[in-house]
């Protein structure tokens, strides 16, 4: 990885995406990180780089999630509960 991710700024979105069904929009982390949407605009493409967070686009909206929140919902886990 080419360029130095600021421990702090990731943990804050990584504890942000923690939980989120859907994922967050850039503004919706932006909100809960306190960190201007510029900062996250570039640390989500690294980060997605290294398979911790999943882009998935919406319509015109692009969402962020957790890589394993991501892999969870497409597998056939969540189906094993209710077999």
């Amino acid at each position: 990885m080419n360029k130095r991710l600021n421990k702090k700024i990731v943990e804050e979105i990584l504890n942000a995406l923690d939980g989120t069904v859907w994922g967050m929009t850039i503004e919706e982390l932006s909100e809960v990180t306190g960190r201007h949407r510029n900062t996250l605009a570039k640390y989500l493409p690294t980060l997605e780089k290294i398979d911790l967070v999943v882009r998935r686009s919406i319509g015109k909206y692009t969402f962020w999630l957790l890589s394993a929140t991501y892999r969870f919902r497409t597998s056939d886990a969540p189906m094993k509960f209710f077999q």
